[in-house]
């Protein structure tokens, strides 16, 4: 759900800080870095033509597909080991006996096979490691994707910290309850591996549910992150305004409506979403096995948030300002409900790519299934603005998210895990454009095998989009899928800029289309057009307010505090934009008929703290109203001076263009903008 609504389970963390050693501990040892060319090559040279990603950090293939080996359909797992045992060396790792427990293997209804891995080490789990092996049904080894790590290096074999000093030490910094019982495992952290306890811990007070990595020769926090889950047997609690779950026990699934609304809408919802799944793809149950749904409404006072915690979904009641109760909204409850899906199948990491990903997959499923529009959460989302939702995947730049790749927001992982709720944007509107063309039906079938067959935790948005293409592929002749069905997918995917197709593959509006919002104001909640000023003149400014002295009229934006007043914000004037990190602000300018320049000037203060080397803080740019050619203006990186005003003049060539919208985007810190000037001359 939108920002701070939802929070989903998962396992990538950032790095909190690692504390000196003690004398008597072995330090964590670097990691050699990997080189996986031989192998792949002797891959090549064996098996002919092969397509590959591979994954920046590790340098080990995170996507290979190929005829790979055939008859592995006999001993699907003997085939694989053998391919591991000759090839294995591309990901570094030696006896595949050894270093691939098999954890799940799935046949499927169409002859596919499906086997599941996860690395081991000297007998201990890698603790972020996932594999997936594909068979065709023609018995091809077809696709291996996941992760492994390569070149270990363990700083020790025998852990230092016992499991319950572990325990302690977690509950004294972190907080909450233990849920599970802790795993000791290889955790790889800014390239040094380290023998690492895993624990779980619940603290319903807040609500919150950590995963927490403790070094095990030292104890050393070495990362932490809040993985609480934020959006047919059903049991529905009431917890009376209390943090307790599950609290009293209000209807089952024998039991009539009672007289209580909020405890109908959730157990009435949770029934659809169930019937759904098992009708449309025959799973029973959030785990496919026929786990009761247990649900608890009324959760603490004026709660906005509704959740998926392990086993159980949670709503609160909303404050009635931003949220009416939230179990009221089907596509919410869908959401969460798939959250606890995506925990037992493709187990997408929380955090940067497979975060967005994450959150993406339970949009698109609560939209499949409160098929009434492409929106979320309009049902509860600030009951007394009409016609407003938390996202859109129609156009998902209403609400500030990126609708293709060329918007994805590389931002700080303590910026809402690498802003994924934010770039779920993407996929949801490449979902949307899907089930548009082929129909929600097909659309649900393709990305239900890509989620529950496909995935694996490190799946990025390249991954996912070879895979979906391939699941597609797959199901030719089922549910009516079509290959041109599937060529429609393709052609979502090569609009939405995620992975490279060749030229000819293009369609005739090649470049990304960016939707970025005409008008956001949140505090009102309104969302219009403004009017275009009629017949400009050259040699006449064209924007309206440049110096921000009267508010922000004519300049649309995603942020709540778009006009600050005093201190570094004065320039000529009073006010100046100020973007805090995430957000953008933009106008539509109509250029003069015979237009052929333009001069752009702005003032820009950048204020503290300093970004990181080589992060991308703030860039300009200008989009045609037909969205099909952008002109970027400015990029500004962590090199860029910061708490002083800079000023900014370029010419554009606007010929053959009538209208333009000039766009602002923040990428880190505080960034003031002011003077902003635009004037177009004319030409014989």
């Amino acid at each position: 759900m939108k920002r701070s609504l939802l929070i989903v389970l998962g396992l990538i963390v950032m790095t909190i800080g690692l504390s000196v050693l003690p004398a008597n501990a072995q330090p964590p040892r670097q990691a050699v870095p990997h080189d996986a060319r031989p192998a792949l090559d002797r891959l090549r040279r064996e098996h002919g033509a092969i397509d590959m990603l591979l994954n920046p950090e590790l340098n080990t293939p995170a996507y290979l597909t190929g005829e790979l080996a055939r008859g592995a359909d006999r001993d699907p797992l003997a085939a694989t080991l053998a391919f591991f045992s000759r090839y294995g060396d591309a990901w570094g790792i030696g006896d595949p006996q050894q270093a691939l427990r098999l954890i799940a293997r799935e046949a499927d209804a169409l002859g596919y096979t499906s086997l599941r891995f996860e690395q081991q080490i000297a007998g201990y789990p890698v603790l972020d490691s996932d594999l997936r092996v594909h068979i065709d049904r023609e018995g091809v080894l077809q696709t291996i994707n996941g992760r492994l790590l390569p070149n270990t290096a363990l700083p020790a074999l025998r852990p230092r910290i016992t499991r319950d000093a572990a325990i302690t030490r977690a509950r004294q910094q972190i907080g909450g309850q233990l849920q599970a019982e802790p795993r000791l495992g290889l955790l790889r952290l800014n390239d040094r591996d380290h023998l690492a306890w895993e624990l779980w811990l619940l603290d319903l007070q807040q609500p919150a549910r950590w995963g927490v990595r403790l070094d095990a020769l030292d104890g050393t926090l070495l990362d932490r992150i809040d993985v609480l889950a934020s959006a047919r047997d059903r049991r529905t609690f009431d917890a009376a305004q209390m943090t307790f779950v599950p609290g009293t026990l209000a209807r089952s699934e024998q039991t009539p409506p009672v007289e209580d609304d909020v405890v109908n809408a959730a157990h009435d919802h949770a029934g659809t979403v169930y019937d759904y799944f098992y009708s449309s793809f025959g799973r029973d149950s959030i785990d496919g096995a026929g786990m009761p749904i247990t649900s608890t409404v009324h959760f603490a006072e004026g709660y906005n948030n509704a959740l998926w915690v392990n086993d159980q979904m949670i709503y609160g009641d909303g404050d009635a300002a931003m949220f009416a109760p939230l179990a009221y909204a089907l596509d919410v409850v869908a959401h969460e409900l798939t959250h606890g899906i995506t925990e037992r199948t493709a187990r997408l990491y929380y955090s940067l790519e497979p975060g967005a990903l994450n959150e993406s997959f339970s949009d698109i499923f609560g939209m499949l299934i409160d098929s009434a529009n492409w929106d979320i959460g309009e049902v509860i989302y600030t009951p007394d603005i009409p016609g407003d939702t938390l996202r859109s995947a129609v156009d998902p730049t209403r609400y500030g998210d990126p609708a293709v790749w060329g918007e994805y927001l590389r931002t700080l992982v303590s910026n809402d895990n690498g802003a994924i709720h934010s770039n779920s944007g993407i996929l949801n509107h490449t979902a949307y454009e899907i089930g548009s063309t082929i129909g929600r039906a097909k659309t649900a079938q393709i990305f239900y095998r890509t989620l529950t067959q496909k995935l694996t935790a490190d799946s990025n948005f390249v991954v996912t989009r070879n895979l979906t293409i391939q699941s597609c592929q797959e199901l030719i002749g089922t549910a009516g899928i079509t290959p041109r069905d599937c060529e429609d997918v393709r052609a979502a995917f090569i609009r939405s800029g995620i992975g490279q197709s060749s030229a000819a593959a293009q369609p005739s509006t090649a470049k990304y289309r960016v939707r970025l919002p005409m008008v956001i104001q949140r505090s009102t909640g309104l969302s219009s057009r403004l009017p275009l000023p009629e017949l400009p003149r050259c040699g006449t400014e064209l924007v309206r307010n440049g110096n921000f002295e009267q508010g922000h009229v004519a300049w649309p934006t995603d942020s709540p505090n778009l006009v600050v007043v005093g201190g570094p914000s004065m320039t000529d004037g009073t006010q100046s934009a100020r973007l805090t990190i995430g957000y953008q602000v933009l106008q539509w300018l109509r250029l003069p008929p015979g237009a052929t320049t333009a001069t752009f000037r702005f003032s820009l203060y950048r204020a503290g703290p300093e970004a990181p080397e080589d992060q991308e803080t703030f860039y300009v740019y200008t989009e045609t109203a037909d969205g099909t050619t952008r002109d970027e203006l400015l990029t500004l990186t962590a090199a860029e001076p910061i708490n002083e005003w800079l000023s900014y003049t370029k010419t554009l060539d606007v010929r053959d263009i009538r209208d333009i919208r000039l766009i602002f985007r923040n990428r880190y810190g505080f960034q003031h903008i002011d003077n902003v000037s635009l004037i177009a001359e004319c030409g014989s």
